[in-house]
């Protein structure tokens, strides 16, 4: 499943993915709150997951904009990063 998260800056989506996350779920969440899939320059992914930063790096090529892993501990540090547009 996959959840918008309401407590975001401005500026940011924030989405959380529950259990197993199928492609109904990417259809009905994920893909009508990204109008603009193409156009966002940052994204943050927040997971104690330790494959997720390698595969980051690996498929980051393929996304538009940067994209860095942070750990679950670092949530706040996660949104503040996807927020600044400075850097």
């Amino acid at each position: 499943m996959i959840r918008v998260l309401d407590d975001m800056p401005a500026g940011v989506l924030g989405f959380e993915a529950v259990d197993d996350v199928k492609e109904e779920d990417y259809a009905k969440v994920l893909v009508p709150a990204t109008h603009h899939p193409a156009s966002f320059e940052r994204m943050a992914i927040v997971t104690d997951a330790r494959w997720a930063g390698p595969a980051v790096k690996v498929f980051s090529i393929l996304w538009p904009g940067q994209a860095r892993t942070f750990p679950v501990a670092e949530l706040e540090s996660a949104k503040r990063w996807a927020a600044d547009r400075a850097s």
